[in-house]
């Protein structure tokens, strides 16, 4: 993998990117990316809108209790569950971009009513729906995994999560200065209510954006993608079978009776059929399981954290000598923001630090960064819950959202090699992992109200904890010791990378593919039938790899 800033990049024998260059917008593969990863920053601007102005709400509009405000935060993601198991197999049947506008619209609606709400309850049932949003991390995630070659896969991946989950440090540094602005002008309940049309309206806005200027993978629409185990020739024929446009095909092509190909003249599927096959997948391998923890251990974390360490600065930090708080609210607020920026490049950090490990020891690296990464993590999390000062423990909690950050990139380093034909349902089950963790972690915040400090000790234990399952992931023959497989596999990638060659064009370890149809220099071989309704789509050298209907 390289990593640039100008230009598209290279493509895969299937019309993947293979490298990232960050300040391009070539289509698809560069504007995909940035999509993903803006459509999700601005999720969190959303979704985590309401925490940073958490003393303004309990303390100044008495809307909640400090113990109704635990119950509202766990709203806030318990809904974030329900709906990313529901969009992993909208993603497989419909594609990221529609999955990622939608979710983005039915999650902008109620942050912008917040005017509406009058107590705790209300709070809580406008925090359950917005918590919806918090499932566009799926879409955000398939996004790229359809773009990006297995040896970038695992960077564009953290690359997109990470500066996504920057958005919760940009809104909580944001959200105190939009409401002080109001708060100039109007009464608290007024400004609070301006403050929060705010994001509603941004976010309604960039979803249309998204909508219009965006496209599913690099073949264009995406019932157009290459599927797994598919060729190119294959594909065109699924298309054109599918439109009834198979007379016309057979006149430049050979008559299609490979029954995988007939049976695939449904471009979309039933969710029904991904969803039933993705849990038979679960049972039959545990690897799912495993992640959905370790996920829990680390976004779960990082959603938990970002609820309650804004209060836990404020009301936790006494000065040893007058007893009063170390910080002021808005301080608080800002330097809680502080935990969440780590994202503009910690997760990324996992992310390379799996695909290096890759490189040399194939899915085997990618387990080690795994379980290094959770160890981190919980340590750096027990040093932080035994700090006293405000400040000391701002410089442990930055230290500590690296290692959060990185485990965050680890694991969906892992998530596209679980299942290849379920990635949609896989990375929904994963990411909703996230949720459940964050979900059960919240109760300890709820139980201990009054001692944030145990409740971050308790957090530090599961998460040292959801590091020794790490032995029990195994992918392709391969755990986390190395074996002769790890090596063989990792040598067998670099040799087919070099070559462009086909041979991995769904895996990493997954011999015995069939040519593409595209050759070496990327330039497709085969012709488009009726090419006025069927348009090229550029691959990251300027070539057609697709066809967009």
């Amino acid at each position: 993998m390289a990593l640039g800033l100008f230009g598209k990049p290279s493509v895969d024998a299937i019309g993947r990117a293979k490298d990232i260059k960050f300040l391009s917008a070539a289509r698809p593969h560069m504007r995909g990316f940035h999509f993903s990863w803006t459509c999700f920053f601005l999720a969190f601007f959303a979704w985590f809108s309401i925490p940073p102005l958490a003393n303004q709400i309990i303390d100044n509009l008495g809307l909640i209790s400090n113990e109704g405000w635990a119950v509202s935060h766990m709203a806030a993601v318990s809904s974030t569950i329900v709906m990313r198991v529901i969009i992993g197999p909208v993603c497989d049947v419909f594609g990221p971009r529609l999955a990622m506008c939608g979710l983005l619209v039915f999650g902008a609606i109620p942050v912008g009513l917040f005017g509406l709400v009058n107590g705790a309850t209300g709070l809580i049932v406008l925090r359950f729906f917005i918590g919806f949003i918090g499932a566009t991390f799926v879409p955000c995630q398939y996004w790229t995994t359809l773009m990006f070659a297995p040896n970038t896969v695992g960077g564009a991946n953290a690359f997109a999560g990470g500066w996504g989950n920057l958005g919760a440090g940009f809104t909580g540094l944001i959200m105190p200065w939009i409401f002080e602005g109001f708060h100039q002008h109007f009464n608290t309940k007024t400004a609070l209510s301006l403050a929060f049309a705010v994001p509603s309206a941004v976010v309604l806005f960039w979803a249309s954006f998204c909508y219009f200027f965006s496209v599913d993978c690099p073949q264009g629409k995406y019932q157009n993608r290459i599927r797994p185990g598919e060729t190119l020739e294959e594909a065109r024929e699924r298309i054109a079978l599918s439109q009834g446009k198979l007379t016309a095909m057979h006149s430049q092509t050979t008559q299609v009776t490979d029954p995988a190909v007939l049976e695939a003249k449904d471009v979309v599927p039933k969710g029904y059929t991904h969803v039933l096959d993705a849990l038979k997948d679960l049972c039959r391998n545990f690897n799912t399981l495993v992640l959905i923890i370790q996920y829990g251990a680390c976004f779960g974390v990082e959603l938990t954290v970002n609820g309650f360490l804004a209060r836990y600065f404020f009301r936790f930090f006494k000065d040893p000598e007058t007893g009063e708080n170390q910080v002021d609210m808005k301080t608080a607020a800002m330097i809680a923001s502080c935990f969440a920026l780590m994202n503009l490049f910690a997760r990324a950090m996992g992310g390379l630090f799996s695909d290096l490990l890759n490189k040399y020891m194939n899915m085997t690296g990618r387990f080690i960064a795994q379980g290094l990464c959770l160890i981190l993590e919980g340590i750096t999390l027990l040093i932080f819950a035994e700090q006293r000062d405000v400040w000391d423990a701002l410089g442990v909690v930055i230290v500590f959202s690296v290692f959060v950050q990185m485990s965050e990139g680890t694991s969906f380093g892992i998530v596209p090699f679980v299942s290849k034909k379920h990635t949609g349902v896989v990375s929904g089950l994963v990411g909703a992992g996230g949720n459940m963790g964050a979900l059960a972690l919240g109760t300890a915040f709820k139980q201990l109200k009054d001692d944030y400090a145990q409740a971050f000790r308790i957090v530090g234990y599961f998460v040292l904890a959801s590091s020794l399952l790490t032995p029990l992931l195994s992918i392709d023959g391969q755990y986390l010791w190395p074996n002769k497989r790890s090596f063989e596999a990792a040598r067998e990638q670099r040799e087919a990378l070099a070559q462009n060659s086909p041979k991995y064009a769904h895996s990493p370890h997954a011999p015995n593919q069939k040519p593409t149809g595209i050759n070496e220099s990327g330039i497709d071989r085969i012709s488009l039938t009726e090419k006025k309704e069927m348009t090229p789509v550029e691959g990251g050298n300027g070539t057609a790899v697709g066809v967009e209907a």
